[in-house]
């Protein structure tokens, strides 16, 4: 049994707009991490923390807590009040300087601050960033070393991360703070967190630290070690978990896995009565979770994961106690969305067999997704019921597309058991993976033809080539109906077809030609048939900035009449109906009989994220005009070009090393440059050894055998055999690196 769910996705993206718009209308930048020890500021410097970007900002309230005024930002001073960068405070983790932040003692003459004994002054040093709509759901953690001064009196401390928006009078709209007014004499370390929300892309986060003092009592701290990075481990991220090296007795084995619990209770009738959690998973006991041993497969080895009902709910007269209350017990991992995340889409897999669940209980495998904002509502609940799985392992998947309202809630993934007056609940669990899908993502592509069979009808098809087609009136102005998508053809009546013998020099034997739908019987009753052949991708978060280009050769087929064709790259909006938000055109209507190079780009903004991307060519045609044109070297990159020598990756026959020539004697897809691999002939055996030695000693100079001209210099030399030496036996199988062509050896 294979058991598949996928979320329903029309009912969250009808909801979206304002997350899209905020994409829309803010910048893309996220906030940057940001370290610093003090060990490289000039002590002696004034501008020493203005130059490293830090800030002042004062607040002046009365005795009684009223506010007066405030005065500021400034720069943030070396020395005298308010900051300086101290020596001697140090530990062994701390070095010869650090941060000391104090009290405005200048503020605020003749009769206000600390000049009237009773004003309490706040005191402010901070870094500021803006937010970007990438930082949507991520976490930035704020974490330094702290220590105490000479703090004293009535005076107060603390270190903060606020967000400001300045749209609103710069009202606070989210925080976070540790009270820093006892601080220890030795060094600790301290953390703060913030998670940033759809609603404060545009405004500003600061973290840093403050006081408050009066009538000029003592307030000084020091600071070290300061960082601020985003936590990628709060982040939806891949996982991949077959318990084999679990301690299973361990009892926090599950809980140090990320595994976390949550209990509900609900009435004979249903009615929900209460809930309690989150807890660490644990491993083991009457409630919820294990890991279990020999109940596992050749494929599931000696441990699974054991999830069951909780036994131990609740004592004395709920749960399973009182013989009819129903507690659902769930067992997941929990994980933020990020901006970045949308438009990807994530599949969450495992295997799994019965345990000992009987009588009324039941389970489920599940994806949900929570909103913090909104109490933590349930925003998606996809789910796999596993009651009726068997007692033989099988496999089961649920999958979910990250759309635009998601940035900022929570994703869970895991299992529930649903259960009643001590019956029998447990399922087993293996092999689990949380996956992004990389097959669906927008990726450079590269295609000559030469390599696709031309017999094979699914050869297009089975290079992601998809169709779909259009009919209108034959006025061209009425839309009839459209069918599709389909995989493309390679051949027949509509569509497409890989051709021979069109080339020129820089074509090869094969070609791709387009032609309209000739297997439509509308062709005999004159309506226009736009007929679609194209790559498609989807757009992700990281996306945003890259531009992509679609470029290809083209000549003239058999197009005349009133046909027409155009090759594009547009991009459609799943969550409005597919409608088109993109759409960039070469015409193609009046090639010359000559091959040329055309091209078209694309700058992805923050808008596109979680839309499809779709490059190729179309025609139209009707009463079996001709409409055929011929394409060949179709490329599309984003001119990612690692080693700089003038060939885009997707091409670049060794990515890491720069070869502009492409020299490849062997013609295994891998430039000389990155192969020594030259034995046995024609193309080596994935691994350099002794039998590639020996090819290079039998071409040295003066033979200088052009196999063994790795450097490309024309000879066969000691540089040659010093890279042969760099890559003998190196347990590495020879290949041209990351995001080029393939080869025999991947």
């Amino acid at each position: 049994m294979n058991i598949t769910a996928h979320a329903p996705r029309l009912l969250a993206r009808l909801t979206a707009g304002l997350g899209l718009l905020a994409l829309a209308t803010s910048s893309w930048a996220q906030l940057s991490d940001y370290t610093q020890d003090f060990e490289g500021l000039n002590a002696a410097d004034p501008a020493a923390l203005d130059n490293d970007a830090w800030i002042h900002f004062g607040n002046v309230f009365d005795g009684g807590g009223g506010y007066l005024f405030g005065y500021g930002p400034n720069a943030a001073p070396n020395g005298g009040n308010i900051s300086a960068v101290a020596s001697g405070e140090g530990g062994p983790d701390q070095g010869a300087q650090q941060l000391s932040v104090f009290s405005d003692y200048d503020c605020c003459q003749p009769s206000n601050g600390h000049f009237n004994g009773t004003d309490r002054v706040e005191t402010n040093v901070f870094q500021e960033q803006t937010i970007g709509a990438g930082d949507v759901g991520e976490t930035y953690v704020f974490q330094f070393d702290g220590k105490a001064g000479n703090l004293g009196g009535a005076t107060t401390a603390t270190a903060f991360i606020k967000i400001l928006d300045p749209n609103a009078g710069f009202a606070l709209t989210g925080s976070a703070e540790a009270d820093m007014t006892a601080l220890d004499a030795t060094w600790n370390t301290y953390t703060l967190s913030i998670t940033i929300n759809a609603a404060q892309p545009g405004q500003i986060l600061q973290f840093g630290f403050n006081n408050t003092a009066a009538n000029f009592e003592p307030s000084g701290n020091f600071y070290d070690n300061i960082s601020f990075t985003r936590d990628a481990s709060a982040a939806l991220g891949p996982y991949s978990q077959d318990f084999e090296a679990l301690g299973s007795a361990d009892p926090d084995a599950l809980a140090n896995d990320g595994w976390e619990v949550f209990g509900n209770v609900f009435d004979s009738g249903g009615a929900y009565l209460f809930g309690y959690g989150p807890f660490d998973a644990p491993n083991g006991g009457p409630g919820f979770s294990a890991v279990a041993s020999g109940q596992g497969g050749p494929d599931q080895g000696l441990q699974q994961l054991s999830i069951y009902n909780d036994y131990n709910c609740c004592q004395p007269s709920n749960g399973h106690f009182n013989g009819t209350d129903r507690v659902e017990a769930s067992v997941f991992r929990q994980l933020g969305v990020t901006a970045a995340n949308v438009g990807e889409t994530w599949t969450f897999s495992f295997e799994a067999k019965r345990g000992n669940l009987e009588g009324a209980s039941t389970a489920q495998a599940f994806i949900k997704t929570l909103d913090p904002a909104a109490g933590f509502a349930l925003t998606n609940n996809i789910t796999v019921d596993m009651t009726g799985v068997g007692t033989d392992w099988t496999g089961a998947e649920l999958s979910i597309t990250i759309d635009s309202s998601l940035p900022g809630q929570l994703i869970q993934v895991g299992f529930a058991s649903t259960a009643e007056n001590f019956e029998g609940s447990g399922v087993f669990y293996d092999n689990i993976n949380l996956a992004r899908d990389e097959s669906a993502l927008l990726a450079p592509y590269a295609q000559n033809f030469e390599g696709l069979d031309q017999a094979s009808p699914s050869a297009l098809g089975d290079d992601g080539w998809t169709v779909f087609a259009n009919v209108f009136s034959p006025d061209g102005v009425t839309y009839l109906y459209g069918y599709g998508p389909f995989p493309a053809p390679n051949g027949g009546p509509g569509f497409s077809g890989i051709d021979i013998g069109q080339g020129g020099p820089d074509q090869g034997a094969q070609q791709l030609v387009v032609y309209n739908d000739y297997g439509n019987p509308d062709h005999n009753t004159g309506e226009r048939i736009e007929a679609n052949v194209f790559q498609e991708r989807g757009i992700i978060g990281t996306d945003v900035g890259g531009t992509w280009t679609f470029s290809f050769d083209a000549k003239k087929g058999n197009i005349e009449g009133a046909s027409t064709a155009v090759a594009f790259l547009q991009t459609l909006d799943p969550a409005a109906g597919f409608m088109t938000t993109n759409r960039l055109e070469v015409d193609t209507t009046a090639l010359p009989d000559t091959w040329g190079r055309y091209q078209v780009s694309l700058e992805i903004d923050a808008s596109l994220p979680g839309q499809i991307l779709q490059f190729g060519f179309s025609t139209t045609a009707a009463n079996f005009e001709g409409s055929g044109n011929f394409y060949d070297n179709i490329l599309f990159d984003d001119g990612t070009d690692t080693d700089g020598d003038g060939v885009s990756d997707v091409l670049d026959n060794c990515t890491l090393v720069a070869n502009p020539s492409q020299t490849d004697t062997d013609g295994d897809n891998i430039g000389n440059a990155c192969d020594a691999d030259i034995f046995p002939p024609g193309g080596g055996d994935c691994a350099v050894n002794f039998g590639d030695l020996s090819v290079l000693k039998a071409g040295f100079f003066p033979v200088n055998d052009p196999l063994a001209d790795f450097n490309g210099d024309g000879g066969v030399n000691f540089g040659d055999l010093a890279y042969l030496k760099q890559t003998f036996f190196n347990g590495a199988e020879p290949g041209p690196g990351p995001g080029a062509p393939g080869n025999a050896c991947e």
